[in-house]
């Protein structure tokens, strides 16, 4: 699936995975993210993440 605006993905660092949304999407596929925080009032963003499953990469949400 192709990455766009205003999708909700699942970023992950070193600890924890977060909640995601694609805030802007690079010519090189990577991506923008406003990150929420575990406690639902944080949220931070980073800038030209790439997709995958390691740690400092976002990744799609398992369909259930």
């Amino acid at each position: 699936m192709k990455p766009t605006k205003g999708r909700v993905v699942f970023y992950k660092d070193s600890v924890a995975e977060y909640a995601a949304r694609i805030v802007f999407v690079h010519e090189d596929g990577s991506v923008n993210l406003a990150v929420d925080g575990h406690d639902g009032e944080s949220s931070f963003g980073i800038q030209a993440v790439t997709q995958g499953d390691d740690a400092g990469q976002w990744n799609w949400p398992p369909r259930v």
